[in-house]
């Protein structure tokens, strides 16, 4: 004779209580099939180069850096850290 079968009988609880909520009518292996949000918006054709930057002080940004085109070339990143603080605090004050 064998035991009885006292699973049914108790409450479910840890890792067998999440199972059920997994499951799921979807395909988990669509994510590797479908395509990417970015090739399905299309080419929008815009630049951040094709656009006139300012500095801090209003200045038209003549050189641009090849990494980031809205700073200066020979402008330390530090500094560009500094100017963002700096316009916060300055936005800060003025609202209070």
């Amino acid at each position: 004779m064998s035991a009885p079968d006292v699973a049914h009988d108790r409450p479910e609880t840890g890792h067998s209580a999440g199972k059920s909520s997994l499951s799921s009518k979807s395909d988990p292996n669509q994510a590797l099939r479908g395509e990417e949000a970015v090739y399905s918006v299309g080419s929008t054709g815009f630049s951040l180069r094709s656009i006139q930057h300012r500095d801090r002080e209003g200045k038209i940004i003549t050189e641009p850096d090849l990494s980031n085109p809205t700073r200066y070339r020979f402008e330390r990143p530090l500094d560009t850290i500094r100017s963002f603080e700096a316009a916060i605090e300055r936005r800060r004050r003025e609202n209070m």
